[in-house]
């Protein structure tokens, strides 16, 4: 029931699974024999964007066009400046 999950049933999801299979067990049972047996449910966590393009800042042109091939050693370079977060928050 637990690889069934792909991981993802704690104690609490796989009791109420038996008993729905007429197995009647308790939580603290199920806690101790998954924790006997190594098993550690694993939290899915929902994608969050953090980007929104919806915005009136202004936006820098795209000078390369997709075309980041250079014909000489530093004739075009590139950046990313993501992680410097700005004054207003």
């Amino acid at each position: 029931m637990f690889d069934e999950s792909s991981s993802t049933y704690g104690h609490r999801r796989i009791k109420k699974a038996l008993n729905k299979k007429g197995i009647k067990t308790s939580n603290n049972r199920v806690r101790r024999i998954m924790h006997e047996n190594g098993l550690i449910s694993v939290l899915k966590t929902r994608y969050k964007a953090t980007t929104n393009s919806n915005h009136s800042y202004p936006v820098a042109p795209n000078l390369l066009t997709q075309d980041f091939s250079a014909e000489t050693v530093n004739q075009k370079w590139v950046g990313d400046i993501t992680y410097i977060s700005p004054q207003e928050g």
